[in-house]
């Protein structure tokens, strides 16, 4: 959810009392049955968090090639964007 949201909320900083989130993922099963051990919790593939009052939200999406990254509702990305250093010392 930290890793989701991070380009909205400082989790660190800005969690207040009161928030609330909401998460759906996938199940790991195996012969019909769900895996208990190693990693048997699948992708977040949908999730919101309600920040001060504010609503943030995210989808998961993998393209045809199979790379896949989180989604608002509105199309963009939540993925952090990394500048070049010379563009963010130059504002």
């Amino acid at each position: 959810m930290a890793e989701i949201f991070a380009v909205d909320i400082d989790m660190h900083r800005e969690l207040r009392r009161g928030d609330t989130f909401s998460v759906v993922y996938e199940a790991l099963t195996a012969d019909g049955e769900p895996i208990t051990w190693g990693q048997g919790n699948g992708r977040v593939l949908a999730a919101e968090f309600v920040n001060g009052g504010k609503t943030h939200q995210a989808v998961w999406y993998r393209d045809a090639s199979g790379r896949g990254a989180y989604f608002d509702f509105s199309g963009q990305s939540k993925k952090r964007h990394s500048w070049p250093a010379q563009w963010s010392s130059r504002a």
